[in-house]
C-alpha cells in the first residue's frame, strides 16, 4: 500500500503496528477518535500527537495512561483532575503523580497507589499526607528492618548533601569565572579603544 497519511485505512494499519506513527497522520486523522484510540492502545505516548479535543476525551486518555502512565502529562487539565484517570496513570507508573492536579496529589488513595513500589515518588505528594503515608508504610516493619532502612536513608542523605554542596561550589566557581570573564572582556574592550586612539594619534603625527 502506498503511503498516504491522509488515508484512514492506511493510518489505522500503521498505528496498530506502531502507535507513535500517529505523528505523521494528517491533522484531520489526528482528530479521528478511532485512529487515535488504536494508536494509544499500542503506545500511550502517542497521545501527544492527538488533537487537543481528543486529549480531553476520557476514553482515549484512559487507554493511553493504562499503556503508559506518563501520558497523563499530555492529557487535558480537566482529566488531570479526574481521579479515575489519575489512578490508572499512577498504577502504571508512580512518576505520573507529578502530572496530577494539586488536589489529587493530596488524595491518599492516589498517593498510596503511586507509592506502592517507589516511596520516593512521595516528593510530589502533599507534605502532611507524605508524612502520614510514610509512617503508615513503615509501622508494620520489624526493628531490624527499620534499622536497615534508617541506615540506608542516612547514606542517601549524606550522598545528597555532598551532591548539593558540590553543585553549590560549582555555582560559586561559575559565578566567579563569569565575573572574571566580564572583567577581562571589559579590559579587552578598553585596550582596543586605547589602541584605536593611539593609532589615530600616530596617523595625525605622521601627517
Amino acid at each position: 500500500m502506498e503511503e498516504n497519511w491522509s488515508d484512514k485505512r492506511f493510518v489505522l494499519e500503521e498505528v496498530k503496528n506502531c502507535g507513535m506513527a500517529l505523528e505523521y497522520a494528517s491533522k484531520e486523522l489526528k482528530g479521528d477518535k478511532e485512529v487515535v484510540l488504536e494508536a494509544v492502545k499500542e503506545d500511550g505516548r502517542a497521545l501527544r500527537y492527538a488533537s487537543e479535543e481528543l486529549r480531553g476525551n476520557k476514553e482515549i486518555v484512559l487507554e493511553a495512561v493504562k499503556n503508559c502512565g506518563m501520558a497523563l502529562g499530555c492529557a487535558s487539565k480537566e482529566l488531570k483532575e479526574d481521579k479515575e484517570v489519575v489512578l490508572e496513570a499512577v498504577k502504571n507508573n508512580g512518576d505520573a503523580l507529578e502530572y496530577a492536579s494539586e488536589e489529587l496529589r493530596g488524595d491518599k488513595e492516589v498517593v498510596l497507589e503511586a507509592s506502592k513500589d517507589m516511596i520516593w515518588v512521595l516528593q510530589d505528594a502533599d507534605k502532611e499526607l507524605r508524612k502520614k503515608i510514610i509512617k503508615d508504610k513503615r509501622s508494620s516493619l520489624s526493628l531490624e528492618e527499620l534499622q536497615e532502612i534508617a541506615n540506608r536513608n542516612e547514606e542517601k542523605i549524606k550522598s545528597n548533601d555532598e551532591e548539593i554542596e558540590k553543585i553549590k561550589l560549582e555555582e560559586i566557581e561559575r559565578a566567579k569565572l563569569i565575573d572574571r570573564i566580564c572583567e577581562q572582556e571589559s579590559r579587552i574592550a578598553e585596550q582596543r579603544a586605547e589602541i584605536g586612539r593611539l593609532k589615530k594619534n600616530r596617523e595625525k603625527n605622521d601627517e
